[in-house]
């Protein structure tokens, strides 16, 4: 511990800086990631609820349709819903029709398929930012090598070369090589970050 925390003191403050950045934006996008994704299956939720089995009454025959019951039971669970869910349900409702069967059936069905009505980037799209937390690993990748560079290029800055002095010929070479271990910890930690972040963003199943 003791050789860590000398080691961290050691590092420019550039790069101390900057990794203390990226921690603080992986923490907000992290919780963003979290209250999004969270939110958008609560949504979810209370609409398949809302929907129930959607099994037809006494059958598992789904080609039998839904009965006239059943859909004003499920009109009436849904009704008290709002925001998305709300809007999910009206989209559906335009694409429920009747239709008779030659055997005197009536029975309620979609006229176009589920995933044609509620696309992802409306079903769950609009609820979670999954172009953003998408992104954010190749951001925070790319922070840590410009710290890692800008680091760099201020130690690179104070390399002198002294003409005419055998004894020092060129001066700052030490500052610039006893501190290039820390100038790479900004890259170590934002792809270690990217990683994490990476591995906790919900794929298009939510």
């Amino acid at each position: 511990m003791q050789q860590a925390l000398e080691f961290f003191r050691g590092v420019h403050p550039v790069v101390q800086w900057g990794c203390a950045g990226l921690l603080g934006a992986f923490l907000w996008m992290y919780v963003s990631l979290f209250w999004q994704r969270n939110r958008a299956r609560r949504q979810v939720k209370r609409f398949t609820d809302g929907m129930g089995s959607g099994q037809p009454e006494g059958s598992s025959d789904d080609r039998q349709g839904l009965r006239l019951k059943q859909l004003e039971e499920m009109r009436a669970r849904l009704r008290g819903l709002k925001g998305s869910p709300a809007e999910w349900w009206r989209r559906i409702e335009r694409h429920v029709e009747s239709y008779t069967s030659p055997e005197e059936h009536e029975g309620w069905f979609m006229t176009e398929q589920p995933r044609e009505v509620l696309p992802y980037d409306v079903l769950v799209g609009r609820e979670f930012n999954t172009a953003k937390f998408s992104s954010f690993p190749g951001i925070l990748t790319g922070a840590g090598l410009t710290l890692t560079f800008v680091a760099i290029l201020i130690a690179l800055y104070g390399v002198r070369i002294n003409e005419g002095n055998a004894t020092e010929p060129v001066t700052g070479m030490k500052e610039l090589i006893e501190g290039l271990s820390g100038k790479f910890l900004s890259s170590i930690v934002a792809l270690i970050l990217s990683i994490i972040f990476g591995k906790n963003i919900p794929d298009d199943s939510m």
